[in-house]
């Protein structure tokens, strides 16, 4: 509290102010009143006095809010019960309840609600009450009270066609399709047709209530020839063999009704597929396409083979038409007990003229493609698991660009006629390529088996082959050597004339136990291989340096060959090539060769008729050589000869040309014959220091001449 009160001014330091305002900060800090006056008396308020001032604010907001709510609140409900009252009023005046027939103490507490007489619906009119609270009874009696009632017909109709199942009162008779859509039985028209659409016509129903038992074989050709059939959901329908004469559109889940025969055939030239086919099992052929000009797709699966006798042609698709675009895919085609090892057949192209082309992907199937046709074109093609042959091309041309077969057996690959692919991929396969009377094509060949069980041979000769060509720009991957019985590893030419091209080999071999060492069997024909590299893989770890892997060329080639780089990569094993000192041969530096005399390396063959120069042991026997080829000895001994040239073609009249000058006694001095002159021996039993003696085809001479 002020007590001085010197009424100084602002900013004063008198001792007697410092003390009321020490004072009076005192009482404002923590004074009971809401005020108090400073030392000039001025009321100033405490910190009571703020708190008190806090809190009645306070207060007054929060009631002024709390009227401001209750009066939105009140606004709120106003408004929802006039909505509700007149979403009432639409619900009364848009729908209609039935009570049942006229009859007298029907209780109606809304204008919406009906009663039956005459078959007619009737509804209070709007000018006679009727309420929950106050409903209206009928009195029996309809002579004096139908002036209380109108007829509602229409409005009832048009309830029970908006309302399920509505839409089954109606009925429409399909016409043509036409260009112009205006009305809603125009639109209908439109629809792809469905087979349900002539369920009436089926007769035979082997299980009345399972539609899925039907023959729906009538059914069919009736919504065929009304418009493009299309059913897209999971329901199949079963058939007997049902026959399309004209140009179609089905698109239909199908499974057949009979055990064997054709499911569907295409007759119409451009017609349009895309059929999902389960035969469950049976030995059918799924769909037969005689008709021109087909596309589409087709998923067939699920067939069993039978014997040729009970029409054992079986396939997933079968195309004798030309002009064919289609897509097949297949799983689960197994033989069964047939007696045509290639049924049943995923896809079978037969006929002749014009051209068709297939996309083809099987899993778990017998028999991939088969072609008997002039021309057929595959962009792709996609087998697994194929038990007999995955393409088989018994005539015609067949263009594949890109091919893959991952762990088929057997034949993978069967060439008749012409075959063309732009790559082939070889995925861990049993069994072999083979060729009869073929010409076949490859860019691309890769094989990876990384397998050690599945062994596969590149290419062979079928039994019956006269003469075949294989040409491939390039064979790489991993190899598992076949078994020594089953002939050469990578391939096996041994029947008919086959002639080989092949740009580049780039090879992994995995040596297995019981694996050939016959890399190349070629019995007859001519060959020309470019940079040949192969790398051994010995898994026995039995191998040593002085194995040979052979490499067989034909003993007679057919025409100019030529054998480029050939090497064998590994530490216990190399590679000889057989038969190639021929005439017409060409053999680049460095390859091992083998002729009746022992192995040589070929050191030099530019071109014909360049001499040859290559490394052995012993004069060469045998034809083939060319007048000027020469041979180093590559096993050359003390004092034998080093060298020899061929001075006649054919089998050649050798002369040494080059030897090792040998030191010894008289005693050891070579044999040599008289086509051997010039050859120098030093003697060291003549002199106590030697001396150097020469042959002269018939006794030993020294530098003047004399016999020693």
């Amino acid at each position: 509290m002020t007590i001085y009160a010197t009424m100084n001014p602002l900013g004063s330091t008198h001792p007697k102010d410092l003390r009321d305002n020490s004072q009076n900060l005192d009482y404002w800090s923590i004074g009971p009143l809401y005020s108090y006056p400073d030392r000039l008396g001025v009321n100033r308020l405490s910190r009571a006095g703020i708190e008190a001032s806090f809190a009645a604010a306070q207060a007054n907001k929060q009631a002024v809010f709390d009227a401001s709510q209750a009066n939105k609140q009140a606004v709120f409900d106003a408004s929802q019960n006039l909505r509700e009252e007149v979403f009432g009023d639409f619900l009364e005046g848009s729908g209609y309840s039935e009570l049942g027939d006229y009859a007298a103490g029907i209780s109606i507490v809304s204008h919406s609600q009906t009663v039956e007489y005459g078959g007619q619906p009737y509804a209070l009119k709007a000018s006679v009450p009727s309420s929950i609270s106050a409903p209206y009874v009928t009195t029996g009696n309809w002579a004096t009270e139908s002036v209380n009632f109108k007829l509602v017909g229409d409005d009832s109709l048009r309830q029970q066609l908006a309302l399920p199942p509505g839409s089954r009162m109606l009925r429409h008779q399909r016409a043509p399709a036409v260009d112009t859509i205006d009305d809603v039985g125009g639109m209908l028209d439109a629809q792809p047709v469905s087979p349900r659409e002539y369920a009436h016509l089926v007769t035979v129903k082997p299980t009345p209530s399972d539609s899925s038992t039907w023959d729906w074989k009538p059914a069919l050709l009736a919504a065929a020839a009304a418009g493009p059939v299309v059913d897209r959901s999971l329901r199949f329908y079963r058939t007997s063999p049902v026959v399309f004469p004209s140009t179609a559109h089905i698109e239909l889940n199908i499974r057949p009704f009979d055990s064997i025969g054709r499911v569907v055939t295409i007759e119409g030239d451009a017609s349009y597929i895309q059929l999902n086919i389960d035969a469950e099992g049976k030995g059918v052929t799924a769909v037969y396409i005689p008709a021109n000009r087909v596309t589409g797709r087709a998923f067939v699966n699920n067939i069993t083979g039978q014997p040729v006798g009970v029409g054992g042609n079986q396939a997933g698709v079968n195309i004798t038409g030309t002009g064919c675009e289609i897509t097949v895919v297949g799983r689960n085609h197994l033989k069964g007990t047939s007696d045509n090892d290639s049924v049943p057949r995923l896809v079978a192209v037969d006929g002749s003229g014009g051209d068709n082309i297939v996309r083809v992907i099987g899993r778990s199937i017998n028999c991939g493609l088969v072609n008997n046709h002039a021309l057929l074109s595959v962009p792709d093609i996609n087998i697994n698991g194929a038990t007999d042959n995955a393409i088989y091309n018994l005539a015609g041309v067949m263009d594949v660009d890109h091919g893959v077969f991952i762990g088929c057996m057997d034949e993978i690959v069967v060439g008749g006629g012409k075959v063309n692919f732009g790559s082939k991929s070889v995925i861990d396969c049993n069994g072999s390529s083979g060729v009869s009377d073929c010409q076949i094509t490859i860019g691309k060949y890769s094989i990876i088996s990384d397998d050690p069980a599945r062994a596969f041979v590149p290419f062979r000769s079928r039994p019956g082959n006269t003469s075949s060509s294989v040409t491939i720009s390039e064979l790489t991957g991993t190899l598992n050597l076949t078994a020594a019985a089953n002939g050469g590893g990578i391939f096996q030419f041994e029947a008919g004339t086959i002639a080989v091209s092949v740009g580049r080999i780039d090879l992994k071999l995995r040596y297995k136990t019981g694996s050939t060492k016959a890399l190349v069997k070629h019995a007859t024909g001519s060959f020309t291989y470019g940079n040949v590299k192969m790398e051994l893989i010995d898994d026995t770890a039995t191998l040593t340096g002085s194995d040979k892997f052979d490499f067989t060329l034909p003993a007679a080639v057919a025409a100019p060959s030529y054998l480029g780089d050939c090497q064998l990569i590994s530490a216990s094993g190399d590679v000889r090539v057989s038969n190639s000192i021929q005439a017409s041969v060409r053999i680049a530096n460095g390859v091992e060769v083998t002729t009746t005399s022992g192995p040589y390396v070929a050191m030099e063959n530019a071109s014909f008729p360049k001499p040859r120069r290559v490394v052995g042991s012993g004069v060469p026997v045998g034809p083939g050589w060319v007048r000027g080829d020469s041979i180093v000895v590559k096993n050359i001994s003390d004092g034998g000869a080093g060298a020899y040239r061929s001075l006649t073609t054919g089998s050649g009249s050798w002369r040494a040309t080059e030897w090792l000058v040998k030191r010894g006694t008289t005693g050891a001095r070579p044999a040599l014959t008289a086509s051997e002159p010039g050859i120098m021996y030093f003697d060291t039993t003549l002199t106590p220091n030697g001396k150097p003696i020469f042959w002269t085809g018939t006794l030993w001479v020294d530098a003047t001449g004399a016999s020693v």
